[in-house]
């Protein structure tokens, strides 16, 4: 189901994403019999919108991965996405996405030094 364009002045507000589907996202770390897991929710919409500048700016991690379905990210891919989110922050000023990108790039830092780390993206239907 296509949503309807939003009015160009709200596209940058935070709120204007406020009641759409979540991609869910998990950092696993693991240890022992008990992992710890870090978990956010990314709305669709800006999903996709960090797919596309991912895309626009040659960031392979970023680019691969495109809203659909569901996928991991080894601990290697894992340190490279981190190094492109940090990029993207550097370059684009975007009040809605930028909290999601901090938030995506804080959960991967925890993941320094512990090679067994993935992340896990469910995109919903």
């Amino acid at each position: 189901m296509r949503q309807c364009p939003r009015p160009l002045q709200q596209k940058l507000e935070p709120d204007t994403y406020a009641h759409d589907k979540l991609v869910y996202v998990r950092v696993s770390l693991p240890r022992g019999d008990a992992p710890i897991e870090h978990v956010t929710h990314v709305p669709l919409p800006l999903m996709f919108r960090l797919y596309h500048l991912g895309r626009a700016y040659d960031l392979p991690r970023i680019a691969a991965m495109h809203p659909r379905g569901s996928f991991y990210v080894d601990f290697i891919s894992l340190q490279t996405l981190l190094l492109e989110l940090q990029l993207l922050t550097s370059v684009i000023s975007d009040p809605a996405l930028l909290p999601h990108i901090e938030a995506l790039a804080g959960m991967i830092e925890l993941t320094a030094g512990d090679s067994g780390a993935t992340m896990f993206v469910k995109v919903p239907s």
